[in-house]
């Protein structure tokens, strides 16, 4: 009955809580129901060999991060002094 009147587009009254909207997702493996909500806030649901292209990107930026740093440092970095330099 309670799935019913979640279902059911005459009951508008009656809202999935979060923590049920969890439960039915998991237990339906029904991602894109959350997916729509949580692109409306901005970010989506990654699941499955989705994530190895977030992974990607995420290793891609690090990179960059890296390229940049490595270059500010090329600029101002002293040269090493030999060990019979005194």
């Amino acid at each position: 009955a309670m799935l019913d009147a979640y279902a059911s587009p005459a009951r508008e009254d009656h809202r999935v809580p979060f923590t049920r909207l969890m439960a039915i997702v998991i237990f339906t493996a029904r991602y894109d129901l959350l997916d729509r909500h949580m692109r409306e806030a901005g970010c989506g649901v990654v699941t499955g060999r989705e994530l190895e292209t977030v992974e990607l990107g995420n290793l891609e930026q690090q990179k960059r991060e890296i390229e940049k740093r490595m270059r500010e440092l090329r600029k101002t970095a002293p040269t090493l002094r030999r060990g019979d330099e005194a």
